[in-house]
């Protein structure tokens, strides 16, 4: 895939692609992965030549259980490896599409203190008339003076949360700091999460999680162990391997109820992110019938001009924290379906 346009349009679909061809962490489990099935392939040829797979428990020979028990830990390594490299790509998706809708948001922060600092232009241009004309006095533009300063401040600080947004996101699809791409899978509206069943979402993460996926393998190792005297190539006293299984039961169970937290803390947070959208709608609304009257009271002569521009940049920021809680919903989905096991719903090439 050929580099994306510094300042071109950027889909989402597009960025994902683009961080998974390129991330260095995505070809080390890439390459973990081959050195984890050669591993297993050279532990299955000792097996084969020892000619037979001993039973549990003490053995007359005790390279048979190091031979054997080291086939099933090459076994399990290899499939963690294939989990590991398997969740990087999901993960990396994730943070792929949390970066590219930060980069929206902040670029949205932008635009809306731009609009402010113009309006704060405006706001001062009327006063310095009033007082030129000697209407007002000179502490009547201290007011609007330290606004449009104020303005200005809040601009450049949007601009500089705007920069390190797109930092974010160019280091992870690979493309230079000062790379501005501009997306274009800007949401305009939501959809409600749907779930019938918050349990049945929890047992999806418990399957899917590959944290547990490797907590469960270890849980495997430790029995081995106890199945196995000799496992380690020297023999391991009961108690030893027994208490070793323990913990990883302990492990097992600490991991299982931390994911099960988490996806309900996570479903309560979506809620009440949808809660605050329906808010903002009615808000947006009202700023919309606010800015129509303003303009009907313009070209009625009761009104002037700074009233309408003041009408209008609320409703245009009404619309810019809508659209951000848009863009904050979007990221939070995208968080939700890694969690609970869902592939994107971009159509993605297979992670795999």
């Amino acid at each position: 895939m050929g580099p994306p346009d510094p300042r071109g349009s950027l889909t989402l679909r597009k960025a994902v692609e683009l961080a998974w061809e390129r991330s260095p962490e995505v070809r080390a489990a890439e390459a973990q992965a081959r050195k984890a099935w050669e591993q297993r392939e050279e532990a299955s040829e000792r097996v084969r030549l020892l000619g037979y797979i001993p039973a549990p428990g003490l053995n007359v020979r005790p390279e048979a259980d190091a031979c054997w028990v080291g086939l099933l830990m090459a076994d399990a390594s290899w499939q963690m490896a294939e989990r590991d490299l398997k969740d990087k790509k999901e993960s990396l998706a994730q943070q792929v599409a949390q970066a590219y809708y930060d980069v929206i948001i902040a670029s949205q922060e932008v635009e809306k203190h731009r609009s402010q600092a113009l309006l704060a232009e405006r706001a001062l241009v009327v006063a310095r008339a009033r007082y030129n004309a000697g209407m007002a006095t000179r502490f009547d533009l201290a007011e609007p003076e330290a606004r449009l300063i104020a303005a200005q401040k809040a601009l450049a600080a949007s601009q500089e949360a705007q920069s390190k947004a797109y930092i974010a996101l160019n280091r992870l699809i690979g493309l230079p700091p000062e790379a501005r791409p501009e997306p274009t899978d800007v949401p305009r509206e939501f959809s409600p999460l749907v779930v019938h069943s918050l349990e049945a979402e929890v047992s999806r993460a418990l399957d899917s999680s590959a944290a547990l996926y490797k907590a469960r393998k270890a849980v495997e190792m430790a029995q081995w162990k106890v199945d196995y005297p000799y496992a380690t190539g020297q023999h391991l006293k009961y108690n030893l391997a027994t208490a070793d299984l323990e913990v990883a039961h302990g492990n097992l169970q600490l991991a299982q109820e931390q994911i099960k937290e988490k996806v309900r803390s996570t479903y309560q947070d979506i809620r009440a992110l949808e809660e605050k959208i329906g808010a903002q709608e009615a808000q947006v609304k009202s700023a919309e019938e606010a800015a129509r009257l303003a303009q009907i009271r313009f070209e009625a002569g009761a009104a002037i001009k700074l009233e309408v521009d003041k009408a209008e940049a609320a409703l245009a920021e009404a619309k810019a924290q809508l659209q951000s809680l848009y863009c904050q919903h979007a990221k939070a989905l995208a968080g939700w379906r890694y969690l609970t096991g869902r592939r994107s719903p971009l159509k993605l090439k297979s992670p795999l």
